[in-house]
């Protein structure tokens, strides 16, 4: 009951401090008229690209469920956001530092985020700000924050990002891996990094939308590192596998639905089950870990208990923050408005270099 309590509290002031953001974030989701655009688009780029070699290299993906050293996240706190961002920082482990990214580059603008949002920290000066000049739609960052992946090359492992075209007009990647010190790699088609759900093995799993049938498997394989590419069939919401997919470790996948339950034991998956929320995007699968908290999205259902029981018998410490609105009004929830990269890349160095303050 706290936990509903505290958001209509906050409800009033995160839609007036929304009202400052940049820009106003749109939907997750996407018309049809959009989804058949996609469609188009990777096709031409299959065609035009079918000959051509992807760059090789040993590549592994980021599996999200260890060393997790920085949560980014964007200043925008449509759908009543502010109250799970606050939540976030609220009970963020000391070895994670937070950082906010903004396409408003005013001081003034950056003070009042530092102000806002650095006291729900136990150490408000670990907040750092980001300023990404790079126009179009940052709320959603989990989509359009390049992905985090692992590049072995002469025996050294390199920090690498990977960068795909994201329909909702925002393209940091470059400027995200040079803040970050990451190699980057590019490829042309439309894909969303809500829809990359992978283990450190190289186990991927995505659902299969029309877009993302255009996209060969060799992208897959040569760019983001998958060993075995899952393609999981359209059941729900907006078609992202972290609406309906979770690894908790190398060989543990959550899920609500029976289907995917099949074909991931099937694949010697160990598959453990979540209770289904009651709306089209509502899920419980759409969270976050970060050391041994686990932040689930809630919706004052009596299955929330259900659900958050799930993941403390995984061993987490689970904290529920409200994604009624999130969910229902704006077609995404926690994961979606995140990204998580690991701790060990250069980015300690540059904090260090400057004192602890920001350096963007």
């Amino acid at each position: 009951m706290k936990l509903y309590l505290n958001a209509a509290v906050f409800f009033i002031f995160a839609n007036l401090f929304s009202i400052n953001s940049y820009a106003q974030a749109r939907v997750h989701s996407f018309t049809k008229e959009q989804s058949n655009w996609m469609m188009e688009m990777n096709f031409e780029t299959k065609k035009n690209t079918l000959n051509q070699n992807p760059e090789e290299g040993s590549v592994l993906p980021y599996g999200e469920y260890e060393n997790q050293g920085y949560f980014l996240f964007n200043d925008e706190t449509d759908f009543n956001s502010f109250d799970a961002k606050r939540g976030f920082l609220e009970h963020l482990p000391d070895s994670v530092t937070p950082v906010m990214f903004t396409q408003n580059e005013s001081p003034e603008y950056i003070q009042s985020l530092k102000d806002t949002f650095g006291v729900f920290l136990k150490d408000p000066s670990k907040l750092k700000i980001m300023y990404l000049n790079t126009g179009g739609n940052g709320f959603w960052a989990r989509d359009g924050i390049p992905v985090p992946m692992y590049y072995r090359n002469n025996n050294k492992d390199h920090f690498l990002v990977v960068d795909a075209k994201y329909y909702h007009d925002f393209e940091p990647d470059q400027l995200v891996a040079d803040r970050f010190n990451a190699l980057t790699w590019s490829h042309d088609y439309y894909f969303e990094g809500g829809n990359f759900v992978a283990n450190a093995k190289g186990d991927c799993l995505v659902v299969n939308t029309r877009p993302v049938k255009q996209i060969p498997n060799s992208i897959f394989k040569h760019q983001y590192g998958c060993r075995n590419l899952i393609r999981l069939p359209f059941k729900r919401g907006i078609g992202h596998a972290d609406e309906s997919v979770k690894f908790i470790t190398e060989d543990i996948v959550l899920t609500d639905l029976p289907s995917y339950k099949e074909i991931l034991e099937s694949e010697g998956f160990s598959v453990v089950m979540l209770p289904k929320a009651r709306r089209r995007y509502e899920t419980y699968l759409n969270s976050v870990i970060l050391e041994d908290t686990i932040y689930m999205p809630a919706y004052g259902y009596p299955s929330d208990e259900e659900a958050l029981n799930v993941y403390r018998s995984l061993g987490y410490k689970a904290i529920p923050l409200n994604s009624y609105s999130l969910s229902n009004n704006g077609a995404g929830s926690l994961h979606c408005i995140s990204m998580v990269y690991p701790d060990d890349i250069s980015f300690n160095e540059l904090l260090q270099n400057t004192g602890g303050e920001e350096v963007f």
